[in-house]
């Protein structure tokens, strides 16, 4: 993202009252990239030929994944999870090429 947005952007759509702190695109969690994406100003940036509602539901199962194995759920993931993770890895290297 740092190639499309400034840190300054993203702060003000993700820390706008400034309460983390955010200084670096490092400090940004996927819920972030996820606000960042939703904000249809933040979206035209990109220039993206996708819808981004859709996108943004993507990005949400996503997150749903990834926050079920960082925090250990005992339920299985759904039996597509390393596929929908394949997807959005080969979409996104597609559009940041």
């Amino acid at each position: 993202m740092g190639h499309t947005f400034s840190i300054d952007d993203l702060v003000a759509c993700c820390d706008a009252d400034g309460v983390r702190g955010i200084s670096s695109f490092d400090e940004l969690t996927f819920g972030d990239y996820q606000r960042a994406f939703e904000a249809r100003d933040k979206w035209a940036k990109l220039g993206w030929p996708l819808d981004r509602a859709v996108f943004v539901r993507r990005l949400q199962e996503i997150r749903e994944i990834r926050n079920d194995v960082m925090h250990f759920k005992p339920d299985p993931l759904p039996k597509d999870a390393v596929e929908r993770l394949r997807r959005l890895l080969q979409l996104l290297k597609e559009f940041t090429r």
